[in-house]
Order: structure tokens, then sequence, then C-alpha cells
């Protein structure tokens, strides 16, 4: 059975402004209260803090990039990269967009640094317009889990 987490409260203060943009921000968005909003974002800056010190940690997490498939060889450049990050590559998707753009979504698991590598050849091939990495502070479970040698079942 899972179980299910706690909620510790606590306090804080926040100058004016700040409390008041948060407040607006909780008010355009589909955070329930501040708690909610406060939370989400702390968790936000919290996975980017651990990304930023520890560049070798195991992160999951989608690279989103825009490109022009009529640039020469683009296509064949991009399945090389995905081929070199095959670790890392955990299943991709590829849409067609208007005037010969495409929207490719990689999603991924690795170390942070080989996450960062992955993006920046990304993004530096021609035709490449923009290309983000986003992660998140969990990670898959095992795709495939070692097999333990196999018993034989006593007939």
């Amino acid at each position: 059975m899972k179980k299910t987490q706690g909620v510790k409260r606590i306090c804080i203060a926040l100058p004016e402004g700040l409390a008041e943009e948060l407040d607006r921000a909780t008010a355009s968005s589909s955070f329930q209260n501040r708690s909610n909003a406060v939370a989400e974002m702390l968790r936000d800056a919290l996975i980017s803090r651990r990304e930023k010190i520890n560049q070798k940690e195991v992160m999951a997490g989608s690279i989103t990039i825009f490109y022009d498939e009529s640039r020469n060889q683009i296509q064949q450049r991009l399945a090389e990269i995905q081929r070199f990050y095959l670790k890392e590559v955990v299943s991709s998707l590829n849409v067609m967009l208007e005037n010969n753009y495409r929207m490719e979504v990689f999603i991924v698991q690795g170390p942070v640094y080989r996450l960062r590598e992955m993006v920046q050849e990304l993004v530096a091939c021609k035709g490449v317009e923009t290309g983000k990495l986003a992660l998140t502070g969990s990670t898959l479970p095992p795709l495939h889990a070692r097999k333990k040698q196999k018993q034989e079942i006593p007939s």
C-alpha cells in the first residue's frame, strides 16, 4: 500500500509587494490557494538548484526543439545525435507543423551534464530555431529490470 505524504505547516513573512505579486499569480492561475502556489514555485526552484549543484545527478525530463525540416540533412543530423545519446533518450515524439517546421520532444533521463550536452548539440544544428531542457525531481522506474537466474520449478 502506498503511503501518502503528510503536510507540514510553515510560516513565512514576505515583503508587501512580493505578497501582492503572489496573490495576483495565484488568482490568475490554476492554483487553488497561496500554499499550492508557493509549494509549486519552491519545487521548481529546488529542482533548478539541484540540477545546478550536482551535474552528475540523474534526472528525468524533456527536451523540446523546433526546427525547419527543409534545411539540408537536419533530420539525419538530429537522428545521429539521438543515437549518440541513446542511453539518455527514453522516447521521442515528432510533430509536423506549418511551413516545413517540426516540433520534436525527447523524453530523457540521465546525468544532468549529459542532458545539457545533448540539448546544446541539438540547438547547434543549422535549422533548429529553439530548444529547451525541462527537468523534474523524479526519475523513471527501471524500464528493463534485470532478470534473476531462472530457477527450476519442481514438477
